[in-house]
């Protein structure tokens, strides 16, 4: 077993650590796999050069922690989105601030093509605004309370949101209006993952179970085993496979296919963030027993422990799947080289 290295970005290594005197809330790559970007508690934003190990810049403005980032699909522009009802926009030659909103911003995301940003809120809305102009074109009524993540399928067309009030809902991105209600969950809904293909929305509830929703009939399939609440879902690059993170102290992988369990993988306390490396096969997680692990889905064993001196809370994996930035409960984002 390896364990993965991390050291501090001053010794000239390919790692990098930031700390922060507030939580972070948020860590993600550009699609370029050029730069890092994480939002802080103390309301302000940072991109960090990976291949030099440099800020690049930090950006203050929010009036509240930043809940979201999101960089845009040619890595040109990155948005915010945080507690104080605001998205901001970042970039070189275009930025502003996205109001609209009457209570905090739980999730960003932008269309595939880049022209459009989507925004979900405490509110129990859903808006829509041109990136060019920065000009709202649309509020999405319809969930009865917070929605909590929005994904856009791949083609565009559409917007999936999740909500605490136990649905998903399907919107026409045109029309603003709701194609579909997915509903079955019993409890409030706090994960939500688009399967690159467009073919699948997963949900995972409070209510300890995951949906998988084929789009183009609405069916739903019910992943059922886990013995507490799903904190974490995320699809392989391929579609094949979905991972799941429990606070029942377990990762499981499912066969999106069939609805069959592939691994069952016990941790020692509640998992709170996964990941699928891309077109590798490879997942990681992070926990609350002060490590980030991971796992190869097709030897299935542990191949990495990644020790940190508090609960791992959020983790994203480049472009490349080679790195892997995690951010702890001790207020520093962490990067680390996965074993060939």
């Amino acid at each position: 077993m390896n364990t993965g290295n991390q050291t501090d970005a001053t010794n000239g290594d390919w790692s990098l650590s930031s700390s922060y005197p507030d939580s972070v809330g948020a860590i993600t790559f550009s699609s370029d796999g050029v730069t890092l970007a994480s939002g802080a508690g103390n309301f302000s934003v940072q991109m960090w050069d990976i291949a030099h190990h440099q800020l690049k810049g930090e950006w203050k403005g929010h009036r509240g922690g930043i809940t979201s980032v999101a960089f845009s699909p040619n890595s040109s522009l990155l948005a915010s989105g945080s507690w104080d009802r605001t998205v901001r926009l970042w970039g070189i030659n275009h930025g502003g601030i996205l109001k609209g909103h009457k209570d905090a911003v739980l999730g960003i995301a932008f269309s595939p093509d880049g022209e459009l940003l989507a925004s979900c809120s405490a509110d129990n809305t859903v808006q829509l605004w041109r990136v060019s102009d920065n000009q709202h074109l649309q509020t999405l009524i319809g969930h009865k309370d917070r929605v909590i993540d929005i994904a856009f399928t791949p083609d565009g067309r559409s917007l999936a949101s999740a909500s605490w009030d136990n649905t998903v809902r399907l919107w026409d991105v045109v029309s603003g209006s709701a194609k579909v209600t997915l509903s079955g969950h019993t409890d409030k809904i706090i994960a939500l993952a688009m399967s690159p293909d467009g073919a699948y929305l997963a949900s995972g509830s409070i209510d300890k179970t995951i949906r998988l929703w084929r789009i183009v009939d609405s069916q739903q399939r019910i992943l059922q085993g886990h013995t507490s609440h799903i904190a974490s879902i995320a699809f392989s690059s391929d579609s094949a496979s979905l991972v799941s993170g429990s606070w029942d102290k377990s990762i499981r992988v499912w066969d999106v296919a069939t609805g069959n369990e592939q691994a069952h993988i016990r941790s020692t306390h509640r998992v709170w963030s996964v990941a699928y490396a891309p077109n590798r096969p490879i997942i990681a997680y992070g926990s609350l027993d002060n490590t980030a692990r991971l796992w190869n889905t097709a030897t299935q064993h542990e191949v990495a422990i990644l020790p940190h001196p508090e609960w791992v809370l959020a983790l994203a994996f480049n472009p490349n799947g080679n790195l892997l930035a995690t951010y702890s409960a001790d207020n520093i984002v962490r990067i680390w080289q996965q074993p060939a």
